[in-house]
């Protein structure tokens, strides 16, 4: 895959209180999440002449989408939600590919994280 003629939207350290896990304790308690997503949007869907947000993508949009993704719902595996959040952002058409790292701080001594890469099928 090739990534010229794109913009990289990145959100940093989205930490997020989320139900996730297969163990009891983790059942029974939300753990924070901390997300790390960076979106790949062609420049055709990012290319603003007359400086107006309707020439880009708004990704003032994105962090709620995560938020009611993940409320009032546990999710055993953070690669499901990882996939689940992954498909729910590629609703958006001005979004081709999507980089997402999601840590868990459920060690004491480490941090978990896993990453997942997708590109939209066209």
């Amino acid at each position: 895959m090739s990534l010229k003629n794109y913009r990289k939207i990145t959100f940093n350290e989205l930490t997020i209180p989320v139900k996730i896990g297969i163990h009891q304790s983790e059942i029974d308690n939300p753990q924070l999440l901390t997300f790390d997503i960076d979106l790949y949007i062609p420049l055709e869907y990012s290319n603003p002449i007359e400086d107006n947000i309707n020439e880009v993508f708004d990704y003032d949009l994105v962090r709620p989408l995560i938020y009611n993704l993940i409320k009032d719902k546990h999710t055993m595996l953070l690669e499901t939600l990882s996939d689940e959040i992954i498909n729910s952002l590629f609703f958006f058409k001005q979004i081709y590919a999507i980089s997402l790292k999601i840590t868990k701080y459920f060690y004491k001594d480490c941090k978990v994280s896993i990453e997942t890469f997708k590109e939209k099928k066209i």
